[in-house]
């Protein structure tokens, strides 16, 4: 499944695999939601695909609002019913099912859940948390959806999740970092794993502009 987002394709050799759970993870502003909504943004209004967008911790309105920024209009995309916002509280009770319900009665190709560190909060204790998203991932796989989980990254020397939990169930890791000190290679990606696909190493500079989102392995080479 092609992303459609500038030359991040290029660096996984073409696409994400379909029907796979790819982590997003980093720290505050180091682009995930940006990238994470790029690609519903892309799926909709490239290639005719529909996209869900599920947020425990952003006000919907808010997020609309960064992506005109840089020129996505999703509510011409809603109207289409190419994309849907849904927001849940993380408290809420059998958050699970609501969100299978929201899959199942939508039928999107891509799916966002945005934070899955939020949506963990919600429960009991570690090992509850490990079990539901166990069993969240093994809907994710057994719907034709392809999903984007974000999450806060802790510290890249021990694990990329809150939990560390959630690299296991994801078929892909992309670690974003921002270092908020200006220049070409401030804000990059690294490309954990990709499982059943090759991809790029090391990191790869990145550029977020009032244009969009692009990447690229030479940093003089990003173009928006």
């Amino acid at each position: 499944m092609k992303t459609g987002i500038l030359g991040f394709d290029d660096l996984i050799k073409g696409g994400l695999i379909v029907n796979s759970i790819n982590l997003v993870t980093g720290g505050p502003g180091s682009g995930k939601s940006i990238f994470s909504m790029a690609f519903l943004y892309m799926g909709a209004s490239k290639f005719n695909e529909k996209g869900l967008y599920i947020t425990f911790d952003e006000n919907i309105d808010d997020l609309k609002k960064d992506a005109a920024e840089l020129g996505w209009d999703f509510g011409e995309l809603e109207k289409k019913g190419l994309v849907r916002f849904v927001y849940i509280h993380p408290y809420e009770p059998e958050i699970n099912q609501r969100i299978e319900s929201e899959i199942v009665s939508f039928s999107p190709e891509r799916v966002v859940v945005d934070s899955i560190s939020t949506l963990s909060m919600s429960f009991a204790d570690a090992y509850e948390v490990r079990k539901e998203l166990y069993k969240l991932a093994f809907f994710f796989k057994k719907s034709a959806s392809t999903t984007l989980l974000t999450s806060e990254m802790q510290s890249e020397k021990d694990m990329y999740s809150r939990y560390g939990v959630e690299e296991f169930v994801a078929d892909s890791v992309f670690a974003f970092h921002y270092g908020g000190f200006g220049g070409p290679d401030d804000r990059t990606v690294r490309i954990i794993k990709m499982r059943r696909s090759g991809h790029e190493d090391g990191p790869i500079p990145f550029k977020i502009t009032r244009k969009g989102i692009a990447f690229s392995k030479e940093a003089s080479k990003i173009k928006l």
